[in-house]
């Protein structure tokens, strides 16, 4: 199997990567808002878990066959949406924004002007990356400023009414 006839494939089985292409949605397709690249990918593989070489076994597997994590794919695209100066809401994040990526966490956080965390868990408290804790649902927080990025990782799944949060989400 040589390097160059290799694809990687950004956090999909050979099948679904087939599938993909299949529908002609190539892997490397050029960069816009919310797209990954396989660069983006390996540069957040060098940050989080070190050289390929060097790394534990498991994620020198995964880096070989070119799968990368769901939880690696989320950090890489919030890394691409967190301007300087910005705003952001975490929805959910319990006592840490990235619970296996700590480091990633506290660069994101330095770049932002706020960063507030909204979950109903009290272990919100616990959260020692963000501006602010907020223990309450989305759904019952009255916020006193616009966010210019709102994340909910693994949220959705315990939301009873999706529809009534997204729109509490695009209050203006």
């Amino acid at each position: 199997m040589g390097s160059a006839k290799r694809r990687r494939t950004v956090g999909a089985t050979q099948s679904a990567a087939r599938t993909l292409v299949h529908h002609g949605l190539p892997l490397n397709r050029p960069r816009s808002r919310g797209a990954l690249s396989i660069a983006d990918l390996e540069a957040l593989f060098a940050q989080k878990y070190g050289a390929p070489e060097t790394t534990g076994w498991a994620p020198r597997r995964r880096f070989r066959f070119g799968y990368y994590l769901p939880a690696d794919a989320y950090e890489c695209l919030v890394s691409q949406n967190v301007a300087a100066g910005c705003s952001w809401l975490d929805v959910g994040g319990g006592h840490s924004i990235f619970p296996n990526n700590t480091e990633l966490a506290s660069t994101l956080v330095l770049r932002c002007a706020t960063v507030v965390a909204v979950d109903p868990s009290e272990n919100v408290l616990k959260n020692t990356f963000v501006h602010e804790r907020v223990r309450s649902k989305l759904e019952d927080y009255a916020p006193s400023r616009q966010f210019g990025l709102a994340t909910l990782r693994m949220v959705v799944e315990h939301v009873p009414n999706p529809k009534h949060l997204s729109t509490r989400l695009d209050v203006s």
